[in-house]
Formats: C-alpha cells, structure tokens, sequence
C-alpha cells in the first residue's frame, strides 16, 4: 500500500461502503459485539462489520476502549478504513483513525486492534456519532471511497 499521504487523497480510493454507530450502544451490545451491514447506494454487496469494543481495565484508565473491527467483503484486494467522529460545528465528520491495509483473500479480514480514549474519540458527548468508511486500495489507477459504517 502506498503512503498515508497518497491514502488520503479518498477520492483516488474505491469506495466499498460505511455506516454510522454509537460507541455506548456497541459497549453495550451483547458480548461487547456491534455488527453492522457496509452500505453505499452505487453497490449492491458491500460487506458485513462485526466491531468487538470493551473497556480496558480501570487500572490502565476507565476511559480506554480497545475495538476489534472484522470485515467480511467479496471481493479479493486490499481494504482499509477511516473511523470518523460527528462534527458539532459543521455536523459533518472529522477524521481520527486510519487502518493499514488488509489482504483479503477469503472474504474475511481482521485489523489491528485500535485503542483509543473514548472522551477524546466522543469529545465528552454520549450521543456523538461515530462512523467507518471502508476503501479499497486499487493499486495503479487512481481510486475511489468504498463505503462507510
């Protein structure tokens, strides 16, 4: 995969699909588990998400959340995603992570755990939304957003 700064440019990536959640309703979820259907109206199968999130132990900090994010998409290539936090101020989003990229081989694939502060992540608001692209690296040519959670 390229350089971050060639990454960023998304309209260069395709674009597989994204959706929206909240990071208390995935804490709370069964077993800390989320799952969630990638959509994008330009495509019919995009994929399905499964998000593990729990909080760290007290001892580390009360505020940590590790989140696991697992992906199952059809088609064979390298696949990353952006997580994203709802912007108050223009109610957009603001970019906060980015993954690497994953072969996937087989239709399933796993990323490296994130951990990061859940204040910061939600800037102290429970009901701030919280949302996945994920993209396909098209090695090349130039590429185009996938879809987002």
């Amino acid at each position: 995969m390229k350089g971050k700064s060639e990454v960023s440019n998304l309209c260069e990536q395709d674009y597989i699909g994204g959706c929206e959640l909240f990071l208390p309703d995935a804490i709370r979820a069964r077993e800390h588990t989320w799952k969630g259907r990638l959509t994008n109206p330009k495509r019919n199968t995009n994929g399905l998400l499964t998000l593990k999130v729990e909080e760290l132990s007290k001892e580390m900090s009360s505020d940590v959340v590790k989140i696991v994010i697992e992906g199952q998409i059809k088609q064979k290539g390298q696949y990353f995603f952006k997580l994203l936090r709802g912007d108050t101020t223009s109610e957009g989003f603001v970019p906060v992570y980015q993954s690497e990229g994953v072969d996937i081989v087989k239709e399933a694939a796993k990323w490296r755990t994130v951990v990061v502060g859940a204040a910061g992540l939600m800037r102290d608001n429970p009901n701030c939304p919280l949302s996945l692209e994920f993209y396909k690296w098209e090695r090349g040519r130039e590429h185009k957003r996938i879809q987002e959670f």
